[in-house]
Parts: structure tokens; C-alpha cells; sequence
């Protein structure tokens, strides 16, 4: 399903629930900071891409494919991922995941920001890695990224061009292997490690 909260219609009250296919909608336009959005129990993908909007995930049982601009994003992925190339996107808004080793099965986690801050809660180095790397970007200028992923095997040399690659793939929305990749560019980045 493709979502655009611009191209949603204006309502009016407090709030707007929908039912698309097997996708559950709450939307509501009454906060100052655009709305919030709750997007859950979704049995396919979810593409959508919003100017700024507080959006809550959950339960998404596809691939999952989301770029929240300027607005913060959570999502609850305590469910198995599918085995899918899944993207968190952000230009300054808060990206936050819970997630349970199980769900994430052998899908790797990438968490990345130019200079904003990546943090891991209820994790230690065995289960993420603080990772910096700098190297030219698509547009040809020279990008500085720090934050964390899940260990790999070792790749040599070749990891830190195989992490810069997958960075740039994940933000011009290319195909890439399968994993969860969360980027805020200036914005926070949290994950949460369920126990």
C-alpha cells in the first residue's frame, strides 16, 4: 500500500479511523506538529513517504519502505520481519525501534546519521557495533556517517565500501540484500533491544 499524507483528504474533528484492505488507519490532523499517524497490523508492504507527521508502526507483515521527512517515527518490531530490504528514512525527525532479537532473525540492523546521534538500549558490543565512515556520496560530495549495525562476518577491507554502498542504496531507495536500515541525517536514532 502507498500512503501520501498530503494527498489524504481535510477532515474534521479530532480524528479519522480507515479501513484499507487489511490496514488499519488512525489519523489525526489536531497537533500543532502536523498530526499523527498510527499505521499497524498491515498483512502486505507499506510504502509511504510524508513531509512531517508523528508516525507510530506496528505489525507490518511485508516489506516496509518509509520516509518521514521532518516528523518523528517509532516503530514496534517485536513481530518477525519479513525477508526484505526495509528502510527507515529521515531527514531531522527521530527515528525510535523497539525490536526482539527474534523478530529480527537474521535480517542485519544498520543505524546511521550525518549529525545527529545513534544510540542502542538493553544492547551490548556483542549485539550492535559503533561504526564511523566517510566516503563520496552519489551527488559527489564527501559524507561523514556515524552509528552502529549488527556484527557481520568479517569482510576485510571491503566492509566499510560494502556499508557506504548500502547507505547510499538505502537513501535513493535502490535495491539492496535484505535488512533493516534506519537513517535520520540530523536527527536521533534509538534501538531498543527487547530482552
Amino acid at each position: 500500500m502507498r500512503l501520501q499524507w498530503d494527498a489524504l483528504p481535510s477532515f474534521h474533528g479530532k480524528c479519522l479511523l480507515l479501513q484499507c484492505f487489511h490496514l488499519w488507519l488512525v489519523l489525526s490532523k489536531s497537533t500543532s506538529r502536523g498530526g499523527w499517524l498510527f499505521c499497524g497490523s498491515i498483512r502486505g508492504d507499506l510504502t509511504a513517504h510524508f513531509n512531517r507527521s508523528d508516525l507510530h508502526l506496528a505489525r507490518i507483515a511485508g516489506k516496509i519502505d518509509v520516509h518521514n521527512e521532518f516528523g518523528d517515527t517509532t516503530f514496534d518490531a517485536k513481530a518477525q520481519l519479513s525477508d526484505n530490504p526495509h528502510r527507515l528514512i529521515s531527514e531531522s525527525g527521530r527515528i525510535e525501534v523497539t525490536v526482539s532479537r527474534p523478530a529480527l532473525g537474521q535480517l542485519p540492523l544498520q543505524a546511521w546519521t550525518h549529525c545527529g546521534s545513534v544510540r542502542a538500549i538493553n544492547a551490548n558490543s556483542s549485539q550492535f557495533e559503533e561504526a564511523n565512515i566517510s566516503g563520496q556520496s552519489d551527488d559527489g560530495t564527501t559524507r561523514g556517517w556515524r552509528g552502529m549495525k549488527t556484527p557481520s562476518p568479517a569482510a576485510g577491507g571491503l566492509d566499510i565500501f560494502n556499508r557506504l554502498n548500502r547507505i547510499q542504496d538505502t537513501l535513493a531507495g535502490r535495491n539492496r540484500a535484505p535488512g533493516l536500515d534506519l537513517i535520520s541525517r540530523c536527527g536521533p536514532v534509538v534501538v531498543t533491544l527487547e530482552k
